[in-house]
């Protein structure tokens, strides 16, 4: 059991060490996010062969939905035999934190700034009595009204795609995010590549209108959304732009994201 944030890296990192070869993660996405950072020890695996494995318990559940893992975690624990081992992409992040300092951390899923980073704030400070769906969409509502767009600069693969005025950028491994929103459809997690998904200089007024669309992934379509795939990208502003991290919020930009592909091994 994990009793403070950090506790679930820690907890792997001495299981891996001990020998254990599979770490079966019981929570949502954030502990996710923990326990796959428990893989690697200075960006190094601690044991290339081990397996990672998901029981989806807890307030986000983007990475079952894109894994079609079983909704229930009995259903979840049923359907392990059945799994089989398959290598992933993960991405690494390179960023700032809140206190200035840098720092460096996997993730599983997706990762991106601007007002998915404030959701987070909003999410992670709240009691989470609702349930994973509706209490995202309801801190997204709130981090949305209150939001500004942000200027950013972009570069995908060493070519510079310009400033942009963004409402949020989506760095995707995976295809769901934000308790359900379909945000990189095209997204697949061994294909060696990064979806980008660019959400423009949108108003508060169009992104609530295209909130369902948004959740089926159709949003991909409006003439403010930009995608693009890719190996590494960079994020740089010169104002407060911050990261959203597997639903987690560890810092701000500027960022640097690198996919590694096959660097884990899952039941799948």
């Amino acid at each position: 059991m994990t009793a403070a944030p950090g506790d679930a890296t820690k907890i792997t990192r001495d299981a891996l060490r001990a020998g254990c070869d599979l770490i079966v993660s019981v929570g949502g996405d954030g502990t996710n996010n923990e326990i796959v950072n428990g893989f690697f020890d200075g960006g190094a695996a601690i044991n290339a062969e081990a397996v990672f494995a998901s029981i989806p318990c807890g307030t986000g559940g983007d990475l079952r939905k894109t894994l079609g893992l079983p909704k229930t975690p009995e259903a979840a624990i049923a359907s392990l035999p059945d799994r089989e081992i398959r290598a992933v992409d993960i991405g690494h992040l390179r960023f700032l934190r809140r206190d200035g300092r840098d720092d460096e951390r996997f993730f599983l899923n997706i990762a991106g700034f601007g007002v998915s980073g404030v959701v987070d704030e909003h999410i992670n400070r709240a009691t989470k009595l609702l349930p994973g769906k509706l209490s995202y969409a309801w801190s997204s509502l709130v981090a949305i009204l209150g939001y500004q767009n942000r200027n950013v600069r972009l570069t995908i693969d060493g070519r510079d795609i310009g400033s942009r005025r963004v409402f949020t950028v989506a760095v995707a491994n995976g295809r769901f995010f934000g308790g359900g929103m379909m945000i990189a459809p095209d997204a697949v997690m061994d294909d060696g590549l990064f979806d980008i998904v660019i959400m423009g200089d949108m108003s508060i007024a169009t992104v609530i209108r295209k909130m369902s669309a948004i959740y089926k992934g159709t949003h991909v379509r409006h003439p403010e959304v930009e995608s693009f795939r890719g190996r590494e990208i960079r994020a740089d502003a010169d104002e407060d732009v911050f990261l959203d991290v597997d639903g987690e919020a560890p810092g701000k930009l500027p960022a640097t994201f690198t996919i590694r592909p096959g660097a884990l091994r899952m039941l799948r």
